[in-house]
């Protein structure tokens, strides 16, 4: 016979306890080997309970070995609850930080300074930083520290407002005016040129209440009770974002992340009201919270 046919021979060879099955010896060899299908090999962690229970036939020996195997899960389980709480930690220090809003705008743009905003810059931008502390209040403004370097994030609703289901026309936010003596819009404040609706989700609030607010603050709280929805190309979804990066238009310098939720609407009692003018011009004064006035907004409806 050849060396390689009894290597074969000696490998197919069945692993047969020596002594047999009823071995007392923990660390024997069918613990180790094993025999065949019907016995397996004990594994490392199996002969390690074996040995601290002594032997397979001691009398405690079955309450021993259930005992040290619930030990070793319990080991297993802390194991994985530190690993995970690792996990955790790593992500928490390395991730994103809330700036709450600060006690007054010098803190605030010391803040904005120290992560990298030129302080000459801040000095020029559209709005003050009362504004930005007042939206950060407001929790229509979040700061997002992020490795030194922070970021604005802004939820919106952006509502596109047609004449009817034919989407003829779309009404646009043009400017807004201060009041005369007369109690009638005076001089212009401010160039707009807004398509529809545009308004800042204010913490928690779904996009739905926002567009209804939105509304009833700029074209009158008549015209947000009946809202008809139409659906755009392609399809819109009030409730899921749009997500876009850019730099802040109101405060240049200090990167933004908007999430925007877009719809198309018309409203048939302001269709009836305003349509009809000639031109398609019409002014609605919106009001502060206490009911004081804020500003006069002129609209236009434009042909799509």
């Amino acid at each position: 016979m050849s060396k390689t046919c009894k290597k074969i021979k000696r490998k197919n060879k069945k692993k047969i306890c020596c002594v047999g099955i009823g071995c007392p010896e923990w660390k024997h060899c069918i613990h180790v080997l094993g025999d065949g299908a019907k016995y397996r090999p004990k594994r490392k962690s199996t002969l390690k309970r074996m040995k601290k229970c002594l032997t397979r036939y001691a009398k405690t020996y079955k309450k021993c070995m259930k005992r040290e195997r619930k030990k070793s899960q319990r080991r297993k389980k802390s194991r994985k609850r530190k690993k995970y709480r690792k996990r955790r930690t790593r992500k928490k220090y390395g991730g994103n930080k809330i700036i709450a809003p600060p006690a007054n705008k010098t803190i605030l743009e010391q803040i904005l300074v120290t992560s990298g905003i030129p302080q000459d810059k801040i000095a020029q931008w559209p709005k003050t930083l009362d504004k930005l502390l007042k939206e950060m209040r407001n929790k229509e403004t979040i700061l997002i520290e992020n490795n030194g370097k922070i970021k604005r994030l802004v939820k919106a609703v952006d509502i596109k407002v047609y004449n009817d289901e034919t989407e003829g026309y779309s009404l646009y936010e043009v400017g807004h005016y201060n009041q005369n003596s007369n109690g009638k819009p005076g001089e212009e404040t401010k160039s707009r040129n807004n398509e529809g609706v545009l308004e800042k989700m204010m913490g928690e609030e779904s996009p739905t209440t926002a567009m209804k607010r939105g509304i009833k603050e700029e074209l009158g709280d008549k015209y947000s009770k009946n809202i008809r929805y139409l659906k755009g190309h392609p399809t819109f979804d009030i409730d899921i974002a749009d997500v876009k990066k850019s730099d802040s238009n109101s405060y240049p310098g200090l990167p933004a992340v908007y999430n925007w939720y877009r719809d198309e609407v018309f409203i048939p009692e302001l269709t009836e009201n305003t349509f009809y003018n000639n031109p398609k011009t019409f002014f609605i004064k919106e009001l502060k919270d206490d009911g004081a006035f804020k500003r006069w907004i002129k609209w236009e409806w434009r042909r799509t």
